[in-house]
């Protein structure tokens, strides 16, 4: 694995570990971001194009926390792209 590289998960990691916390797999998706923290652990952040659904989230956290205060979602660029722009 590379820090701050984009992964999909295989299938076979679905059945082999299932559960109903998992996103449902759509089109090949979802994809992951990988970071790693200083004991060389790898964390996967999965990521999605549906920013409106997750704008009404961030909404209603910093409703209750703050503004700014929102540490479950982030809306960001990647390779580039700005995916709150495509409307």
């Amino acid at each position: 694995m590379v820090a701050n590289g984009l992964y999909k998960i295989k299938d076979k990691y679905y059945t082999d570990f299932p559960s109903d916390k998992h996103i449902q797999i759509k089109q090949g998706r979802p994809f992951y971001y990988a970071i790693q923290d200083q004991h060389g652990m790898y964390w996967l952040i999965p990521l999605s194009t549906q920013i409106d659904k997750h704008k009404k989230k961030i909404t209603n956290i910093e409703a209750k926390r703050g503004k700014g205060n929102c540490l479950i979602y982030h809306i960001g660029v990647i390779a580039d792209r700005n995916w709150d722009a495509d409307k």
